[in-house]
């Protein structure tokens, strides 16, 4: 999560940050981390994939913990999307023309987390 500091401070420098998270449509808020100084990112650990989550975070200074900045819509954990691997060879040309050559190989062992859309080539 990454956010930006208040505009106001309420009259004290912000110490920390409170993150908070709510599952899917539970009503209740849980307290994921008060980060302990005045970083403005914090990597929740510990999500199920595929399951909706709401999250705020409240600033901290001497005075006390201030009002939430709320997502308005939910965060859906999923795999970590990746390049994919190179394309598996041997690379190979066949039917060669005067202007044209057509090339041939295995696709990918690994498409990154997500379907390929295409190739470059060069």
């Amino acid at each position: 999560l990454t956010w930006k500091k208040p505009k106001k401070e309420g009259g004290a420098p912000i110490t920390s940050y409170i993150v908070e998270k709510r599952e899917g449509k539970a009503a209740s808020w849980t307290r994921v981390a008060d980060t302990g100084f005045a970083t403005h990112v914090y990597n929740v650990d510990g999500l199920i994939e595929g399951y909706e989550y709401f999250f705020q975070v409240r600033a901290k200074n001497s005075a006390g913990i201030g009002e939430p900045a709320t997502l308005k819509a939910p965060v859906v954990p999923s795999k970590r999307k990746d390049k994919p691997s190179a394309p598996v060879g041997p690379l190979e040309c066949s039917a060669t023309t005067e202007d044209s050559i057509t090339l041939s190989w295995q696709p990918p062992l690994s498409n990154g987390g997500t379907p390929l859309t295409g190739y470059i080539i060069e």
